[in-house]
This record gives structure tokens, sequence and C-alpha cells, in this order.
């Protein structure tokens, strides 16, 4: 994950390849399920979603199998998350989404994971016009986890910044 954070694709491709092949001849289906979600997200970035869709698929067929809930939560978040900023026809973001905050709600104690989920559904709120509903969810994330990550964080501004335009107000935003 390494090559992702320092945006050396082409090195992190090859290792989440690796991490897949590796976990698939030990029958590793949380790591398969994890790694093949990595790189659905990876193969998007790089604009071969069609790729992505294949991967991601694979990993939701994995998350039935699963049992730590945080694990099944966080894949079908990543899912979300794909279709969320799709080209490509890849399912409905807003039913991934929901399935991994359910997920999450079962016994998953991430705060970050809780922060992050409803974050993703603050974004799909927002570009869906329904700022009332985005304000909400964001309130919910920073209870979750007041101290998030600066990335989280940069999200809620993001939504925050959107809903201001949206409502005419450009210097809140």
């Amino acid at each position: 994950l390494l090559g992702l954070e320092t945006g050396d694709y082409r090195a992190a491709s090859w290792a989440l390849r690796q991490a897949i092949l590796a976990a698939e001849r030990v029958r590793s289906d949380p790591h398969v399920g994890s790694a093949a979600s990595a790189l659905a997200s990876l193969e998007q970035l790089l604009g071969r979603e069609d790729e992505g869709v294949r991967l991601l698929e694979q990993a939701e067929r994995l998350t039935a199998e699963l049992s730590d809930v945080c694990t099944r939560a966080l894949i079908w978040d990543i899912a979300g998350w794909f279709r969320l900023n799709a080209r490509v026809d890849a399912g409905s973001a807003r039913d991934a989404l929901e399935k991994a905050l359910a997920l999450q709600r079962q016994g998953c104690g991430w705060p970050g994971l809780a922060a992050q989920i409803l974050t993703d559904l603050a974004v799909l709120a927002t570009r869906e016009g329904t700022p009332d509903k985005a304000l909400a969810l964001l309130a919910e994330a920073r209870a979750a986890q007041p101290q998030a990550d600066p990335k989280t964080r940069a999200w809620w501004l993001d939504v925050e910044g959107q809903i201001a335009l949206t409502q005419g107000n450009a210097a809140a935003a």
C-alpha cells in the first residue's frame, strides 16, 4: 500500500496482485477480498474501470463468507465509493454504502470506518441534492470520530463547501 500513498501505482498494482495470488494460494478469502477491493480502486484511478468492476465483484462475492464484520464493512465501503465515482455502470453506490454501514453497526469497533462510511454517504447525499441529509450524516460522522484523519476531514469540508455553493453562499464555501 505504500505505492498507493506515494503515487507509485505500478509498484502498488504489482504488490496488490501478488497479495491476491498469495492469499488465493493459502485460501485466505479475507485477504483476497481486501486486496481485490484495493486493486479495484487503483484500477479506477488509472481509468481501467471495467477491470475495477471485475475485481470489485470478486471482493463482494468473498465478503459473504467472512466472519470479520469490520473487513466486510470496509470492502462494501470501498465498493460504494467506487460506484459513487464510476463512469461505467457499476451498480448502486447507495446499496453498497448502506450495507457497509449496517455491517459496521453490527459490532465493528473501528470508529474511523464509521466516520468514513458516513462521510461517503454524505458525499452521495450532496450529489443527489439532499443537503440536509448530507449535513446530518456529517454530524454523525464527526460524532463517530471527532479526531478523524486529515483525508476524512478534508471531505467534510468539501461537502460543506459544495452545499454552501449550491445555496448561493460562496463566502462560506
